[in-house]
């Protein structure tokens, strides 16, 4: 018996750690005559897979929820209209992102299409204004494996020198609390991770919301890579030339376990179950 609650009450803690900070991606979606359009559908796709999906409301309002840390698709649908999608919208730990959609009717005999559009990242978001965003492509640019290190590249941090500890918004290092995946961690100690095992990095130094609890410095919430719709990966290799010959060898591969096919299409299939793994 006791072994049996033993169990239960770790996969609950599983479960809190990975859900400890809503995100959700919320907005409004109008006609071209800047109307409401209700019972519009909205859904969000994340490496192919569909995580959630909701309708307008009457006066257009949508919100998804909850939703992992991560990159997504939005996709807009409504009869008689062209559908929208807006393709790797950010959405960060604990933050609401917004995304409002104008629809369009088909011009004269035009079918209905889906236009699709990339996410233009913000320079200050109105949902966040406070914290600073990495993505993916802005990590694979800077020319450093310490996360401590990329960190320092951000407004509000200082490093004494590379490698070193990090304070943020004038606290102490000790005041810095690095979060992985929705779990604190304390101090540094395994922080180091693959450049590509890293999906984007957040930090806070100044306006910390109230669910972070009482921190003194800044917050470093760390979103790990999810799974991908085909299989990609990466291979770094790294030799010192100061003598001291180390060596530095990481990787990161992700995509697809399990697929199922599309009803009307024998060609294409869509991811249902995917994997990530990195060292």
């Amino acid at each position: 018996m006791t072994r049996i609650l033993r169990s239960l009450l770790l996969f609950v803690f599983i479960g809190l750690s990975g859900s400890a900070f809503g995100q959700e991606i919320a907005g409004k979606v109008l006609d071209d005559k800047k109307e409401p359009l209700p019972s519009a559908i909205v859904q969000v796709y994340s490496g192919g897979i569909l995580k959630g999906g909701a309708a307008t409301d009457y006066d257009g309002n949508y919100v998804i929820k909850p939703l992992d840390p991560g990159y997504y698709n939005v996709l807009v649908l409504y009869t008689g209209y062209d559908s929208l999608m807006i393709t790797a919208v950010i959405v960060s730990p604990g933050n609401r992102t917004t995304e409002n959609f104008t629809m369009a009717k088909p011009k004269g005999k035009e079918l209905p299409s889906v236009k699709i559009t990339a996410y233009k990242k913000p320079l200050v978001d109105q949902d966040k204004p406070a914290s600073h965003i990495m993505t993916k492509d802005d990590i694979a640019v800077i020319p450093t494996n310490e996360v401590t290190d990329l960190v320092a590249t951000t407004p509000g941090a200082y490093q004494s020198q590379r490698g070193a500890q990090l304070n943020l918004g004038g606290g102490r290092t000790s005041g810095t609390q690095y979060i992985v995946d929705g779990v604190m961690v304390q101090g540094t100690v395994g922080l180091n991770m693959s450049q590509g095992s890293v999906d984007q990095l957040e930090v806070i130094s100044s306006g910390i919301p109230a669910n972070y609890g009482d921190v003194s410095g800044g917050i470093v919430n760390i979103t790990t890579r999810g799974a991908a719709p085909k299989f990609t990966g990466e291979i770094h290799a790294q030799h010192s030339i100061d003598g001291y010959n180390n060596n530095l060898i990481n990787f990161s591969i992700a995509g697809p376990i399990y697929k199922k096919r599309i009803p009307g299409d024998s060609v294409h299939k869509k991811p249902v179950l995917g994997y990530s793994l990195s060292g």
